[in-house]
This record gives structure tokens, C-alpha cells and sequence, in this order.
């Protein structure tokens, strides 16, 4: 009986696990996403700044 407990448990723990883990996973691609937006608008920023000052 207790080794039906613990077996259902590690499956949840292992669940968990892999659920922890896609998340993460999503994390990062989003934020590098975000990241990649972000720079490329700022020097969009940038290069509009240096039209307006002839530099």
C-alpha cells in the first residue's frame, strides 16, 4: 500500500518537474523575444535621432 502512495507521488513530483521545466523553457524564449523587440526599436530610436542630427 505504501508503495502505491509513494509511486503516485513521484509520478505527480515527476509531473511537476516537467511542467516546472516547459514553463521555464517559455520563459526564456519570451523574454528573449522581448529583448530582441526592445533593441531592435531602440536602435530604430537611435538611427532616427542621428537622421535628425545630421550626424
Amino acid at each position: 500500500m505504501l508503495n502505491l502512495v509513494l509511486g503516485v507521488l513521484s509520478g505527480e513530483f515527476s509531473n511537476e518537474r516537467n511542467r516546472v521545466e516547459r514553463r521555464m523553457e517559455f520563459q526564456k524564449c519570451r523574454f528573449r523575444a522581448m529583448f530582441q523587440t526592445a533593441m531592435v526599436s531602440y536602435l530604430d530610436w537611435i538611427t532616427q535621432a542621428g537622421l535628425y542630427l545630421h550626424i
